[in-house]
């Protein structure tokens, strides 16, 4: 499989909007892998090691697996049976760059998983756009997005929150991932929770065009 055959895909949205059901739905086609752990971490460690210059130097990429190796992140995907040897990770890395390094993680998941596309799923990083984009130019970016009134009472719900607060805080992420997605012109699709529940084929059919990759009819359920 050619790198020109392949995707790389990151899942945002605001908390409750339904990003977990798109992920597991994703799942469910024969050449999709989206990570089963939000990975906090990617952005997190590009600031903590914003000093390495070269990551293919075995003590710089010992550094950064051995903080990797602690995140939520590595801990689950270990456990989950996931992990990358180490050595294969760092012989693998093309260029100096923290980039390199995880695009060098995601190439080893497309592999160990023989998936065309391989993505990951954090809510969180609809705030983090310039950094991921920085990392993959190429990326393509699906944004879930629910009725901002559902969202609020959904978290009310599940934590307790001030629907208030919450719908105040829906409205400033929207509107700031808009602006960060139109300045760094990323590849986005723009989905709606209600479509997606209201009309699962037809959104789930946009989806795969979107990602270049054929309709597969049980990405519509969740049902074994």
């Amino acid at each position: 499989m050619s790198e020109t055959d392949t995707t790389n895909l990151f899942i945002v949205g605001f908390p409750r909007s339904g990003t977990k059901l798109l992920r597991d739905l994703l799942c469910r086609h024969s050449e999709v892998f989206v990570f089963p752990v939000e990975s906090h971490f990617i952005p997190v460690l590009k600031q903590q090691l914003s000093d390495v210059e070269d990551f293919r130097d075995p003590v710089n990429f010992s550094r950064f697996h051995d903080l990797y190796s602690r995140t939520q992140f590595g801990i689950e995907m270990r456990r989950r049976g996931y992990e990358i040897d180490i050595d294969k990770w760092r012989s693998s890395i093309r260029a100096p760059s923290y980039s390199a390094v995880i695009h060098s993680m995601f190439s080893l998941y497309r592999e160990m998983t023989t998936s065309r596309v391989v993505g990951d799923k954090t809510p969180s990083f609809m705030h983090h756009i310039a950094t991921l984009h920085d990392i993959f130019p190429d990326a393509r970016f699906i944004h879930i997005y629910r009725d901002g009134r559902d969202c609020a009472l959904s978290a009310k719900s599940a934590w307790n929150q001030n629907v208030f607060l919450c719908a105040q805080r829906w409205r400033d992420a929207i509107r700031a991932f808009g602006k960060a997605a139109a300045k760094r012109q990323v590849n986005r699709l723009d989905l709606s929770y209600e479509n997606l529940i209201s009309r699962p084929e037809e959104t789930m059919q946009s989806i795969c065009s979107f990602l270049a990759i054929e309709f597969q009819p049980n990405m519509t359920s969740l049902s074994k």
